[in-house]
């Protein structure tokens, strides 16, 4: 009789485990996938954020074949939205997933932020926030928790290339550094490099002016000089200093808002060339052209040079947000999709599935142009406009691999991001 009894609860334990078991697989292969987007995405957030934050919901959209489905949120929490999408993912329908979670600029909250959202939602993958050094804060809260992150506009070489978790959509700070001494030095002959940067951003700002000073003086420039200062706003010793020195050429790589004011500075007694590079991205840069005078900007994202993809994406842009797209949305469009395509090849739908897809891609065709991947790095093209006051020309196309390539040919430099990783 006992024997009968314990068969009988032996069998129905069985029954319970396969069932929970099958509930389980069922509720794996059908649970939504989440991506968690975490950025300053608040009325009060700068316009880089909020650039990509479109490009990264429009990537949405279109993968998603529409707007998607808005779920309720909690007040209470800092989820300002989810919305979801079904996707064809691996030959199957999925149901995905972005929730959008607001931080601010404080290192530590985002810290405690990206654990808390990581632990909650489960994501397959969480996209991050503008800067590298709050990327870097990110990437190594997602690295703990085996899920990848994606930061695109994320330059900094320690961001990507030493952490195998986290992917960044444009060249490194070695590149942008490589391609802004290079031009001063071989185009425009300059002989004299001032850099005007933030010391308290070390992880991108000083990180490129000593990068960008190294690279000048190996391709034959004459000197260069330093000019720090501590905090937003602070600049104006060191702008007097930058004048004193009396430079050819001067490197300004802070963000648009910034540098606005950094140029008024210097434009008291100076009147030669400043450059920027992908920190000038957003709407203001239209700002800058009508301030700058005499000036160049090195762009991963320039519509006419791309040509149909890019012109298709603007549009769209356009018609969605009554606005036209920053080289920040493109670039965040294109991650986006690139994690995607990931996905689909991935051998199942894991984060750490995803990871080793993505380090298995080498390239990608985008709205932003080509894009190769090796290592950590992120190779493509940057656009060199010619700013003028209240106008903007196209002066050449710096390849990887190749230099400066003028419109219907020009100039070729192989030693030019030969390596592109220190």
């Amino acid at each position: 009789m006992r024997n009968s009894v314990k068969k009988v609860i032996c069998g129905i334990l069985l029954v319970v485990v396969g069932l929970t078991g099958l509930g389980l697989l069922y509720y794996e292969r059908h649970r939504p996938l989440a991506f968690i987007l975490m950025d300053d995405i608040s009325e009060s957030g700068s316009a880089h954020s909020m650039a990509q934050y479109a490009g990264v919901l429009l990537a949405f959209e279109d993968a998603g074949d529409g707007p998607g489905t808005l779920l309720p949120v909690s007040p209470d929490k800092n989820v300002s939205s989810i919305r979801q999408w079904e996707m064809i993912l691996q030959g199957k329908k999925r149901v995905v997933s972005l929730i959008a979670v607001r931080h601010h600029d404080a290192l530590e909250e985002i810290e405690r932020l990206a654990e808390e959202a990581l632990t909650e939602y489960k994501p397959v993958a969480l996209i991050g926030a503008y800067t590298s050094s709050q990327a870097s804060v990110m990437g190594a809260v997602a690295a703990r928790h085996g899920v990848p992150l994606l930061s695109p506009m994320a330059s900094s070489p320690y961001f990507s290339v030493e952490n195998p978790f986290s992917f960044s959509m444009v060249p490194t700070t070695d590149m942008q550094a490589e391609a802004l001494a290079y031009f001063a030095v071989r185009e425009l002959r300059a002989k004299r490099l001032a850099v005007l940067y933030d010391a308290t951003n070390r992880i991108y700002a000083q990180d490129i002016a000593q990068k960008t000073a190294r690279r000048f003086t190996g391709f034959g420039g004459a000197s260069t000089f330093l000019a720090p200062y501590e905090g937003r706003g602070n600049y104006a010793d060191a702008a007097r200093a930058i004048i004193a020195y009396e430079p050819d050429f001067v490197v300004l790589p802070d963000f648009s808002q910034d540098v606005l004011e950094q140029i008024s500075l210097l434009r008291s007694d100076y009147s030669g060339p400043v450059a920027g590079g992908d920190t000038w991205a957003v709407e203001s840069t239209g700002s800058i052209w009508d301030t700058v005078g005499n000036g160049y900007w090195l762009t991963p994202w320039h519509i006419p040079a791309i040509g149909h993809a890019a012109q298709a994406f603007a549009m769209r842009y356009r018609e969605r947000f009554e606005k036209w797209p920053t080289p920040t949305a493109a670039i965040a469009y294109d991650g986006v999709m690139r994690f995607l395509s990931a996905l689909r090849q991935a051998d199942g739908t894991s984060s750490i599935a995803l990871q080793e897809s993505l380090a298995a891609l080498q390239d990608m065709d985008g709205v932003a142009g080509k894009y190769f991947f090796s290592e950590g790095n992120t190779l493509k093209d940057l656009w060199v406009i010619k700013l003028q006051t209240g106008t903007s020309d196209l002066l050449g196309t710096l390849k990887p691999g190749i230099g400066l390539v003028l419109p219907g040919g020009g100039d070729v430099a192989p030693e030019l991001f030969d390596n592109p990783a220190e």
